[in-house]
């Protein structure tokens, strides 16, 4: 790069270089021979340059261009150096959830660095600021930068992470102010700045949640974002703004006047987009509790469902304090009710759905303008997703909202984070990076020709000023977004309406809307938008009634904007036109004209959308709203249509209208639910009563129960209205035996803050002020909980004896004796038993102890011990012993925690006996961390001496060295709440786990399986020393000057293999690096975090993530088995929070009723199993998730009768009564297999005992449920299967199998230039390809093994034990050539020999299949397939003797290419050994996709070769969904090899495009 000229009023301030990089797999092609882009890969048709480095940019976080062609760039330097991390500060949590205001936040400040948490000068030491660079001799290199301001460093201030250039002045969003800057004598810089409004910011919460996104709308408003750190202001003209907990939307004129909030709800919207139809869309990010990032086209008025309450909920639980209360855990409405999701139809009606979901970190949303980019990106949007590159989509209208079409990866390296086309076409990308950073260039060269690129670029680098009112006409039908947008600025600015009328006007020349570019439409568009800049409605009244729906849509928002009452008459037809779009834009209008009339219309809508659409619906309900005549729109709260009544529902949600608790009541158990969400989530103080009373009205034992999360707002609502009536309420719902466990129990453990409540609201995750006058009754609770003991069980037991030990409940010391002596018992009861049973000691209270110290469970032990050690120290001193010298590891760590403070030789002697074990052994000392706390409290000198010993044998350039006493004795369940809470230090923030969590870090599900607890602690307390390929970074200097970052794949004393950014792999000789900077990873150390004992306790979860097979893909169907035999209905619906919605799932399939009406022990009337299905299916689709139904089988009677007495069927024969609920499932709307007249078709499904399945038969259930699933169009990501016994048996594992499809395996071929080049050694292979690849099943080619082992048995074996360490099964053996043209039987003898060891090779690595090529003679073909018959049945005759198949792949020969060759020789052999395995690519001189239908009836494996991919991921030479479509077909459901022969990509990225194709196949 060139040096730089700079112009600054301070010096330029140094700074490092680091380059983030994590790799991502895509078919593009690298950048050639510049080294600045070698780890940057895009389409072909780009090419990328550096335009600036870290001389020019440091933190670079935004882009925007001046009509000069100079880049602004906005640095945000401040991140985490002065704006700081909640995660990271837990210690001020309290205060953060306090704060109300920008002053607030300061005080917070304060108050810490007073506290000396914090340096004085720690929140204004460094400065955001805006940097302004050029190319001022047309190079395409920056050559001037300037400083245009430095001055953002106040203790308030930051990150500024949006930047915008327009019409000479700059916007700037820099947390808390929106800024206005300007250069008045254009030196570069800035020469004034005015906050046009502060106030945003008000908490610290987590970084990135900054204001941005600054965009003009083609109404010439101002619009920008702010994430959920909250706002709180009076604008000009007088209007308080205020929310403290979620994001938003906002936009104003170009003078900050008129700040309104377009939307809310969001969590942190980074960027905002307009298409060329004025739609709005944002990314917006997730928590990373099972949501995803998601995509929203952002509407007026629009709640997204976000709040920061979700946050506090699950990453700082802890820290709020939230963990200390006991019970159930309230899930937060944004997870629990699926608010992030797309819209589903119990999805909360309150809620702006998704549109559609990204991969990545939110950063940058760029709207291509017009064609520079080429065809393919015209109307298409750009998306920085830092470390997962940039992604490209666009969006067709679906309803009145959208769909995302034509996503795909657009770039990959480095880490891009805002986007900003130049004037020329150009693509600039901000690459970010702490201390450091750049700023590239790509640019389609062919496509910048065009002449309207050409045009473009000429005309934006004029000033509109000089152009002609007739010419900027014209410019509003120019392809390039930018050109009609300052056009038609200008033509409003001029007033100039005649222009813009003429433009609105003209009609459309024969062009159909659907065109790539449509430029008289466009130009029309721009006229009415110009118009509305003009405030000249009156020409836009004929234009609702034009025929594209487009031009009426955008009339009805202007009109409606602009409150043109005139228009009223013209919207009213609108509300029924054949665009729903228009109808949405109708809608909004009137309520904004604020036409009363227009209510009825209205509510017609809502009744004829009736809830199908919900961007309609919310048109509706937000024109509803507009009119403001709320008392007339409740004139139809109880209107026949459950869609009316739920509008005015929302409508008095969103007023916070108490009237609301009307709908407590109502019919439909939605309004219902929806009515308790409003009450307790929106904070309706005045309706909380109502609610709390209406907890009552379920302690009807026939009462149709609502959701859990239902129930706990309610007794949230009754717990804090804190009066006589809810106490009792709360008591008698404890009491109530119909209701689940689960509920029970949370109203009992909520009491045990009843005289001190919570201050953070445990269902929001807020702070919440309570109601006056709160009831104190302690006697009601006690009388309560001893009335209730008696028959308590469970959960419920658990309760209420945590309530006796906090209200001083006495006791029966009998009951409490009998209850902790249960080894059946559940162990929170058995331990809080002993808690109160201490307090009020029963007479054999001695002897119950000296059992409990003898008891089965360790923690009963060690609770035993210490409360003998509190009652009679000399007493335990024997156990303490005991556990010490052969406990367990708790028991020996209570050992030590004890012996700190015996005062006994025998004590110092444990102690010292324990020294020296951790000296021998100090890796496998499972209480080392208590037995080095308890010595340093004592001061006998042979203790002190071996502490000493000790100390110096930890060697100190050893970070693991003191650490290592954490490898064992941690507790699981312990480490798991920090893995998913931690305030700091939430793996799960970053990892996944089981398909939950973040996706910026390696997937953790099966780190148990993968590593040894030297490698987790070392990762934990050094990330960078063992990074896992494709996450982290090394960095290398050759001695060339070049420079590369990546991953470290492997490395010899020769050579070493880094694993650039764009996916390719590249050896780099030893000799040839000049310097080396060793891998870093983005994880923080976690000892800076975490105590010993929690590293412990981490290290231990982790080990227990050994999940058999690999986490599930996203989008690869997941199967859980939720069945249990001898389940009943009622049973399920008892059962469905545990084991069904705490999993997410995405569809249910619910079979039960074999049981409810065949179990003679417990027969369910028909009328209470369909009560059961109902709430069962109701309270399923209101989680978010689906509901398949199956109806149960019939049964065989006479098997039956031997079980159960027939006498007891005398009123209904068994079958009848399996038909009757057969009938009513079948009554019901939704999707249902009737698996019940599937096997009244087919008895023999049946077996012997009459009432559960063959093995056949649990095979067809599965094969019904797949088609079932498909044809209903379900989500099957995360399927559960819930039943009873039939549910239980194997058709769950089977349905998994086939609703995948197919396995992927490995062909070991794919790696045969790592295996060459000593890069990959074949004993690591199946560790490999589980790590790199989450590949399980591999086959083996022989060739990767030296040539003097091919034949050794040993090495097979070698090969099998590596696989089976690494959870891997290797399915195939790779054979040579067999020649089938012998004619002597001797010749076939001895060719049918030369398989014998490689089958018994086969037989060694326990695989299934052996491969073989067939050299197969010429001539007619029934001949030669005679003649190949006669020499491979004795090869599989031989084969089947050994449990081998033998498996023919195309090749070899030119007949035995043609796959209907092979397809008649298996057909004409017939035999079960012998099988095929069609090779895609190896018949390439017959027809691969003819020959691949002919060969799947006799195929066992497949083998998907592959050699290139185009820029949409396809393979380049074969039609991968024409070739997988007949697979499929086939009900193929084996294992598709990857092998992958390609050189245009490295190896493993050339698995990975493979890979890729094939899981997106499959779906």
């Amino acid at each position: 790069m060139k040096a730089p000229s700079i112009t600054s009023p301070k010096k330029q301030i140094p700074s490092s270089f680091f380059f983030a990089i994590f790799a991502l797999p895509i078919s593009f092609f690298a950048q050639a021979d510049d080294p600045a882009v070698a780890h940057i890969r895009t389409d072909k048709s780009f090419t990328v340059t550096r335009f600036a480095d870290k001389q020019y940019v440091d933190n670079p976080i935004a882009l925007s261009m001046d009509k000069a062609g100079a880049l602004f760039v906005a640095e945000a330097r401040r991140f985490q150096k002065g704006v700081e991390d909640t995660r990271s500060k837990s210690f001020w949590m309290m205060d953060e959830l306090a704060i109300q205001s920008t002053a607030d936040r300061l005080a917070q400040y304060k108050k810490w660095t007073a506290a000396g948490k914090f340096s004085p000068d720690h929140f204004t030491n460094t400065a955001d600021r805006i940097v302004k660079i050029s190319d001022s001799d047309g190079d395409g290199i920056a050559d001037v930068r300037s400083m245009f301001s430095d001055s953002f460093r106040e203790p308030l201030d930051g990150n500024g992470a949006s930047v915008l250039a327009h019409h000479g002045k700059v916007y700037y969003t820099n947390i808390p102010n929106l800024w206005l800057l300007e250069d008045d004598d254009q030196d570069g810089i800035a020469d004034s700045r005015v906050s046009l409004q502060d106030g945003f910011g008000l908490r610290s919460g987590v970084n990135g949640h900054d204001m941005h996104g600054l965009e003009f709308g083609p109404n010439g408003k101002l619009y920008w974002s702010i994430g959920d750190r909250g706002y709180n202001f009076v604008t000009k003209e007088g209007k308080h703004l205020k929310d403290a907990e979620t994001g938003a939307v906002f936009r104003c004129d170009p003078d900050g006047s008129n700040i309104e909030v377009f939307c809310r709800g969001n969590r942190n919207p980074q960027d905002l987009a307009f298409d060329a139809y004025g739609n709005l869309f944002t990314v917006d990010n997730n928590q990373g509790g099972g949501d995803r990032p998601r995509i929203c086209y952002l509407v007026e008025g629009g709640d997204y469902g976000w709040n920061s309450g979700c946050t506090n909920l699950i990453t700082f639980r802890t820290p709020a304090g939230l963990s200390d209360l006991k019970g159930p855990r309230v899930q937060p409405a944004y997870v629990a009710e699926s608010h992030w999701k797309q819209a589903f139809p119990e999805q909360p009606a309150h809620v702006i759905p998704a549109i559609d979901f990204i991969d990545g970190g939110c950063a940058g949303l760029t709207y291509v303008p017009g064609a520079s980019l080429g065809n393919a990106y015209q109307q298409h949007f750009v998306f920085s997703a830092l470390s997962r590159g940039i992604k490209s989509f666009s969006f067709s209208p679906e309803g009145a909202g959208f769909s995302m079409v034509d996503y795909h990866n657009f770039w990959s390296g480095g880490s891009p984070i805002d986007t900003e086309f130049g004037h020329d076409g150009e693509l600039y990308v901000a690459d970010y990076a702490r201390n450091g950073g750049n700023v590239f260039v790509l640019q389609n060269q062919q496509a910048m020709r065009r002449p309207s690129v050409i045009e473009a670029a000429k005309v934006l680098r004029q000033s509109f000023a000089d152009f002609a009112n007739e010419q900027l006409y014209e410019l509003l039908a120019q392809r390039d977004q930018r050109v009609r947008l300052q056009a038609q600025f200008e033509l409003a600015a001029r007033g100039a309406t005649d222009w813009l009328v003429k433009a609105a006007t003209t009609p459309v020349p024969e062009i159909s809307e659907g065109e790539p570019f449509n430029g008289p439409m466009l130009r029309r568009l721009h006229g009415i938008w110009g118009l509305g800049q003009t405030a000249k409605t009156e020409p836009l009244l004929p234009l609702l009634r034009d025929p594209y729906f487009r031009i009426r849509a955008q009339s009805a928002k202007i009109l409606g904007d602009h409150r043109a009452g005139a228009a009223a008459p013209g919207l009213l037809p609108l509300l029924e036109d054949e665009s729903p779009r228009v109808q949405a834009f109708a809608a909004t209008a009137l309520g904004k004209i604020q036409h009363r009339p227009a209510v009825p219309a209205l509510i017609d809508l809502l009744v004829r959308t009736d809830n199908a659409d919900a961007f309609l619906r919310h048109a509706a309900i937000f024109g509803l709203e507009q009119i403001g005549d709320l008392d007339a729109i409740l004139a139809y709260a109880d209107h026949d249509s459950a869609a009316v009544r739920l509008a005015v529902l929302v409508l008095l949600r969103r007023a916070q209208d108490p009237r609301i608790a009307r709908y407590l009541n109502d019919p439909d158990p939605r309004l219902v639910r929806e009515t308790i969400a409003a009450i307790n989530d929106a904070r309706i103080d005045s309706a909380e009563p109502a609610l709390a009373a209406h907890l009552r009205s379920y302690l009807k034992a026939d009462a149709v129960l609502p959701t859990t999360l239902s129930f706990d707002r309610m007794i949230n609502a009754a717990f804090r209205q804190g009066q006589a009536d809810t106490l009792r309420t709360l008591l008698d719902v404890g009491a109530a035996t119909h209701l689940p466990e689960r509920i029970r129990s949370a109203a009992l453990f909520r009491l045990e803050r009843w005289d001190n409540p919570y201050i953070v609201d445990p269902t929001l995750g807020q702070m919440r002020s309570y109601p006056p006058d709160r009831h104190q009754d302690a006697n009601m609770i006690k009388a309560a909980v001893t009335a209730q003991l008696p028959a308590a069980e469970g959960q419920v037991l658990s309760a209420l004896y945590h309530l006796a030990d906090i209200y001083q409940v006495p006791l029966d010391p009998v009951s409490l004796e009998r209850r902790v002596l249960s080894t059946n018992a559940d162990r929170d009861q058995r331990l809080q038993a002993l808690k109160s049973l201490t307090q009020n000691p029963s007479a054999n209270f001695s002897i119950t102890l000296e059992t409990l110290l003898q008891d089965g469970d360790p923690f009963i032990r060690v609770a035993a011990l210490e409360v003998l050690t509190s009652r009679t120290p000399k007493a335990a001193e024997a156990h303490i012993a005991r556990f010490a010298e052969s406990g367990s590891p708790l028991e020996r760590q209570a050992a030590y925690k004890h012996l700190a403070s015996v005062p006994s030789n025998r004590a110092v002697e444990l102690l010292v006996d324990g020294m020296n074990e951790l000296l021998a052994d100090p890796a496998n000392h499972d209480a080392a961390l208590e037995l080095l706390d308890a010595c340093s409290q004592r001061q006998e000198p042979k203790i002190q001496q071996l502490m000493k010993a000790y100390r110096d044998s930890l060697d100190a350039n050893d970070p693991l060295a003191e650490y290592r006493t954490a490898l064992v004795g941690g507790q699981a369940e312990r480490g798991e709440i920090i893995v998913r809470e931690h305030g700091t230090a939430a793996c799960i923030i970053c990892h996944s786990i089981n398909g939950e969590g973040g996706v910026v870090a390696p997937d953790l599900t099966e780190i148990g399986v993968r590593a040894r607890g030297e490698y987790l602690l070392e990762s934990l307390l050094v990330p960078g020393a063992k990074v896992v390929p494709g996450f982290g970074v090394m960095t290398l200097t050759l001695t060339s000057g070049e420079i590369l970052a990546g991953s470290l794949m492997s490395e010899n004393d020769r050579e070493l293999v880094l694993k650039l950014p764009a996916g390719s792999t590249r050896t780099i000789p030893v000799a040839e690096i000049a310097t080396r900077g060793d891998a870093i990873s983005t994880m923080p150390p976690m000892h800076a975090m975490l105590k010993k004992r929690e590293i412990r306790d981490v290290i231990a979860y982790l080990r227990t993530l050994n999940k058999t097979n690999s986490s599930p893909r996203r989008n690869i169907p997941e199967v859980r088995n939720a069945g249990v035999g001898g389940n009943t209905s009622g049973q399920l619906l008892a059962r469905l929070d545990r084991d069904v919605l705490a999993h997410r799932p995405s569809t249910v399939v619910l079979m039960v009723g074999t049981n409810d009406r065949l179990n003679s022990r417990q027969f369910t009337s028909a009328a209470d199993y369909l009560k059961n299905i109902e709430n069962l299916t109701r309270r399923i689709r209101e989680s978010g998730a689906e509901v398949l139904l199956v109806t149960p089988p019939p049964c065989e009677p006479k098997a039956l009768f031997t079980r159960h007495d027939a006498t007891l069927f005398a009123e209904q024969a068994p079958n009848a009564r399996m038909a009757e609920i057969r009938d009513l499932l079948l009554a019901k709307n939704q999707p249902i297999i009737d698996f019940h007249a599937h096997v009244l078709a087919n008895t023999a499904l049946l077996s012997k005992d009459g009432v559960h399945l063959t093995p056949e038969g649990y095979r067809e259930l599965a094969k019904q449920i797949a088609a079932g699933l498909r044809d209903a169009k379900l989500d099957m990501r995360r399927v559960i299967c819930f039943g009873d016994s039939l549910t239980a048996g194997p058709y769950p594992a089977e349905l998994e199998r086939q609703l995948r499809g197919y396995t992927i395996g490995l062909s070991m071929y794919s790696l045969r230039q790592l295996f060459a080049d000593g890069q990959l050694s074949p004993v690591d292979y199946p560790a490999f390809a589980r790590e790199v690849f989450g590949i399980t099943e591999i086959d083996i080619w022989v060739g990767a093994l030296p040539a003097k082992r091919r034949d050794d048995p040993e090495a097979y074996r070698e090969l099998r034990r590596a696989a089976e360490a690494a959870g891997s099964h290797i399915f195939l053996l790779m054979a040579g050539s067999l020649t089938g043209s012998h004619d002597s039987p001797e010749e076939r003898a001895a060719e049918v020999a030369k398989f014998h060891r490689p089958i018994e090779h086969a037989v060694t690595l326990g695989a299934d299949y052996l491969r073989i090529f067939l050299r197969a003679p010429k001539g007619p073909r029934p001949a030669a397939i005679a003649q190949c018959t006669e020499t491979l049945r004795p090869l599989a005759d031989f084969a089947a003797s050994k449990g081998i198949i033998v498996v023919i792949e195309p090749g070899s020969s030119k007949t035995s290419e043609d796959g209907t060759f092979l397809a008649e020789l298996a057909a004409k052999l017939a035999h079960p050994a012998l099988r095929l395995m069609p090779d895609f690519g190896k018949m390439k001189n017959a027809d691969p996709y003819g020959g691949t239908i002919a060969m799947m009836p006799y195929t066992a494996v497949v083998s998907a070769k592959s050699n290139d991919f185009n820029r949409r991921g396809n393979e380049a030479n074969l039609d991968y969904p024409r070739l997988l479509k007949s697979i499929q077909a086939a009900n193929f459901h084996g294992i598709i090899a990857i092998e992958y022969e390609g050189t245009k990509l490295a190896p493993i990225e050339g698995i990975r495009a493979t890979q890729t194709l094939l899981e997106r196949l499959r779906k």
